[in-house]
């Protein structure tokens, strides 16, 4: 998963997803979890545990919260 400009682009063997901001309606945190919510029905799920330690989890949730600022706010 990657943080750009345009949104969220989530990358796999089998291609390639783009979720531009404007279709992200909520972004929640769990201990366990990031949840970047694109409808009621779908999203993101990110373990907290795929971060390597506690300062890239702050980094990519800055990152995140910045770019979606930028195209929302």
């Amino acid at each position: 998963m990657m943080v750009t400009e345009d949104g969220l682009v989530e990358k796999s063997s089998k291609g390639e997803v783009k979720t531009p901001w404007s279709s992200i309606t909520q972004i929640k945190e769990t201990d366990e979890h990031i949840f970047i919510l694109v409808s009621a029905m779908s999203g993101y799920v990110i373990p907290i545990s795929a971060f390597a330690d506690v300062k890239a989890l702050q980094q990519f949730k800055e990152t995140l919260n910045a770019a979606r600022a930028g195209k929302t706010g």
